[in-house]
């Protein structure tokens, strides 16, 4: 028996010791496949110059963390910017029975919770990139979109002001529902350079989750071509 291939990965992967050490360092650790890494790194890779990395759904901070380490490893001048509002999703939301505490926790309050994670956040980001800090606004996609759009003030959670350039690659990670995640990809679309790339979260044909559903809408977009799905889909813009 040939013992590669009992062990070989069954996505694709890169080699960088970073992540490997990443996934144990930061809250959240786990939530970010492999597969999404290879996808991000041959993105940031490719994507078109003068424009910047967009991030929906942050978490604790380790697909920030990570993206900005691609972008230094490429050498690339782009920017990340970044929404999450931050808001506890518990185990038992979408049957309607809505607790006020964390799963199983009843001591916990949801919102103290989440308080401490976006706190981690903001410490992963200025313990591994202090000279690059993200533009991360504190704001539903929708909200943070609607906003821009409409020439509205918005302010990051570093006292800077935010004026969204081009984006070059996009990461979808916010509300995995249909309704969302196509919101979300309209949003981006609009500031989506030409050749720009957008890699949807949680959208394994295996998954079930409404993000893996509108992948079948991405697929017949005459505007987008597949560019790898590893297992979740990477589209470019034509």
């Amino acid at each position: 028996m040939d013992l590669t291939q009992l062990f070989k990965p069954k996505y694709k992967r890169i080699n960088d010791p970073f992540f490997k050490r990443l996934s144990s360092s930061v809250l959240g650790g786990n939530m970010l496949l492999d597969g999404n890494i290879f996808l991000m790194d041959h993105a940031i890779k490719n994507m078109p110059e003068n424009s910047c990395v967009f991030e929906i759904g942050c978490f604790g901070g380790h697909s920030s963390v990570g993206l900005l380490h691609l972008i230094k490893k490429h050498k690339r001048s782009a920017d990340l910017y970044a929404c999450d509002c931050w808001v506890y999703e518990g185990f038992n939301d979408h049957t309607g029975k809505i607790e006020d505490h964390f799963d199983g926790y009843t001591s916990l309050k949801r919102e103290d919770f989440m308080n401490y994670v976006k706190a981690n956040y903001q410490e992963a980001v200025k313990l591994f990139h202090p000279e690059k800090l993200p533009y991360t606004v504190a704001l539903t996609s929708d909200e943070f979109f609607n906003r821009i759009n409409n020439k509205n003030e918005c302010i990051d959670l570093f006292d800077r002001k935010v004026k969204l350039p081009a984006i070059g690659f996009a990461y979808i990670d916010g509300g995995h529902s249909y309704e969302q995640c196509k919101k979300d990809f309209i949003n981006i679309d609009k500031h989506l350079i030409n050749k720009g790339f957008v890699l949807f979260d949680d959208s394994s044909k295996k998954m079930k989750f409404g993000s893996a559903l509108f992948i079948k809408e991405m697929m017949e977009n005459p505007g987008y071509e597949l560019i790898d799905q590893n297992p979740n889909f990477l589209f470019k813009k034509r």
